[in-house]
C-alpha cells in the first residue's frame, strides 16, 4: 500500500493542480468594445462619475444634457448597454480616455481604461465619454487604469467600483485586482450572464408537421448593425418594430457605489 501512495501521490497532485489551473483560466474571458461617444460640454448633473445605461429612458435623460453634436443613437438595450464617464467640470483635458478592453473574472468584470490627463488648463470643461458594451444584468464593475512601469511593462490600478446590489450578495465587499495572464484570455461575444435561456418544451407535447418548404434557395437577410444614428435609423431600420410603450421603462437593478471621485469629487493622478 506503501509503495501504491509513494509512486502515484505525486501524480494525482499534478493532475489537481492542473485542473484548478484550467479551472481559472477559464474563468477569464474577453468580452467586445463597441462605439465611443466624447463631447466635452456636458451638462448632465450626475452623482457618481461613473455609471450603466440599460434602458431608452435613461438613454435619452442623458444623452439631452451631454453636449454631444450627434442625434441620440439607436441601441438594443435587449443586447447591448452604456458605460458612462462624466467626472463633472475640470481645468484638465483628458485626451485620449478609452476602454482598452473588458474583462470577465469570476464574476466579476473589469473595465481596462486609458486616462491621459493634459495639463493644458485655459478654460473649464465638462467631458463625457459614453461606451457601449455587451449587456451585463449582474456583476461588479471595477474601473481600472493603466499604467505604465518602464517601456513595456503595463499595471491596473483601482479607480471606482460599482458594486452589484441587487438581491442577496454572496460576495463580500471587497476590492479585485487585475493582472495580465499569461495566457491568452478566450474571446466572448456576450456577458456570460445574460445569454439568453431556451424555453423547457414539456415531453407530452404533440408532434406537429413542419410546413412544406419550397426547393428553391432562398438568400440569408442581412443583419442590420446594432447601432445607427437617428437620422440613419429612419433609413435603415426595417419598418417592422416594436411598439414602445409610453410609460418609462422599469429601472434597472440597483448598483452601489464607491465615494465619489473625479476633479470634483477628489481624484488624484
Amino acid at each position: 500500500m506503501k509503495g501504491f501512495w509513494r509512486r502515484y501521490l505525486p501524480m494525482c497532485c499534478l493532475a489537481g493542480f492542473l485542473a484548478a489551473a484550467v479551472g481559472a483560466m477559464a474563468q477569464v474571458k474577453e468580452l467586445p468594445v463597441y462605439n465611443e461617444w466624447h463631447g466635452k460640454n456636458s451638462t448632465f448633473k450626475s452623482t457618481r462619475p461613473f455609471f450603466l445605461i440599460r434602458d431608452l429612458h435613461a438613454l435619452k435623460d442623458f444623452w439631452g444634457k451631454s453636449g454631444s453634436d450627434e442625434p441620440t443613437p439607436g441601441i438594443d438595450f435587449s443586447r447591448y448597454m452604456l458605460l458612462v464617464w462624466c467626472p463633472g467640470a475640470s481645468l484638465f483635458d483628458y485626451v485620449p480616455v478609452r476602454i482598452e478592453r473588458l474583462v470577465y473574472k469570476e464574476g466579476s468584470y473589469f473595465v481596462l481604461m486609458d486616462f491621459q490627463r493634459k495639463d493644458t488648463g485655459g478654460y473649464w470643461r465638462r467631458p463625457f465619454m459614453a461606451t457601449m458594451l455587451p449587456l451585463a444584468v449582474s456583476g461588479d464593475f471595477f474601473i481600472m487604469r493603466k499604467v505604465m512601469r518602464g517601456a513595456h511593462k503595463v499595471e491596473w490600478q483601482p479607480v471606482y467600483t460599482m458594486w452589484d446590489m441587487s438581491g442577496k450578495r454572496q460576495r463580500p465587499l471587497k476590492q479585485a485586482s487585475y493582472v495580465e495572464p499569461s495566457t491568452p484570455i478566450e474571446f466572448i461575444a456576450h456577458a456570460p450572464d445574460s445569454k439568453p435561456e431556451r424555453p423547457a418544451v414539456s415531453q407530452s407535447t404533440p408532434a406537429v408537421s413542419p410546413p412544406a418548404v419550397s426547393a428553391a434557395p432562398v438568400a440569408p437577410a442581412a443583419q442590420p448593425p446594432a447601432v445607427v444614428s437617428g437620422a440613419a435609423s429612419a433609413k435603415t431600420e426595417p419598418e417592422a418594430r416594436p411598439v414602445q410603450s409610453a410609460v418609462s421603462p422599469p429601472t434597472p437593478k440597483a448598483i452601489d457605489e464607491d465615494p465619489l471621485f473625479g476633479t470634483e469629487f477628489d481624484i488624484t493622478f
